[in-house]
């Protein structure tokens, strides 16, 4: 009975130190999707614009488009994502090499964020 004690009290120590890069992978997949989802729906609230859209504008816009068109093209990237995680965590590599691959795999949701948040503030209402 204690063996079963200490093991489980092992696997929440293991998943206390190992869990936070699978955690911040889903908060990092979590504000993606939700400022995808304000992107748009800013873009349906905008609808047709009436004024030209710059060409910086209108390629963010047919890129958001894309990606919403297109969703799974999100899920082969979140694989190798999570597995890379998932194999330096099981090979026990040192943490620098983990949170640096989290660091460099992030910077594509990061500037997928970035291009939606840019088609969130563009004004409703040109004057």
């Amino acid at each position: 009975m204690n063996l079963h004690v200490i093991g489980a009290f092992d696997a929440l120590r293991w998943i206390n130190r190992r869990g936070a890069p699978v955690a911040a992978l889903v908060l990092l997949m979590g504000a993606g999707i939700l400022a995808h989802r304000m992107a748009l729906l800013h873009l349906q609230m905008m609808g047709t614009p009436s004024f030209p859209l710059g060409s910086a504008v209108a390629a963010r816009v047919h890129f958001i488009s894309y990606i919403d068109t297109h969703p799974w093209m999100i899920l082969p990237y979140v694989a190798v994502f999570g597995l890379s995680l998932f194999w330096l965590q099981a090979r026990e590599g040192p943490r620098w090499a983990l949170w640096l691959t989290f660091a460099l795999l992030a910077l594509p949701v990061a500037g997928y964020m970035w291009i939606c948040f840019r088609i969130g503030t563009i004004p409703l209402i040109s004057l």
